[in-house]
């Protein structure tokens, strides 16, 4: 996930309409980032970003960009975010 500058690698997780990142892939402990998914707009960001499979995922206060490892791995990421609530700007 990126949110400013700098790219780093989050473990993900959807539960309850948010989205946790978190620094390993243990979800103990409080998660370093959270969106509220149903507030949500997703877009293909591959010509914001210049990294392939990437998405942004904007709220009224914040976008954050992700970067899935395929193409098939970012068709998933969509319908999971779609399913939470996340509105998928085509």
């Amino acid at each position: 996930l990126q949110g400013g500058s700098i790219w780093c690698r989050r473990w993900c997780v959807v539960k309850n309409g948010i989205l946790q990142a978190y620094m390993t892939s243990s979800t103990e402990g409080a998660p370093v980032d959270q969106i509220e998914l149903k507030a949500a707009s997703i877009l293909r960001a591959d010509g914001q970003t210049g990294k392939t499979n990437s998405f942004s995922i904007a709220t009224k206060t914040s976008t954050r960009f992700a970067v899935a490892s395929s193409e098939d791995d970012l068709d998933e990421w969509l319908s999971w975010l779609s399913h939470a609530g996340c509105k998928v700007v085509e």
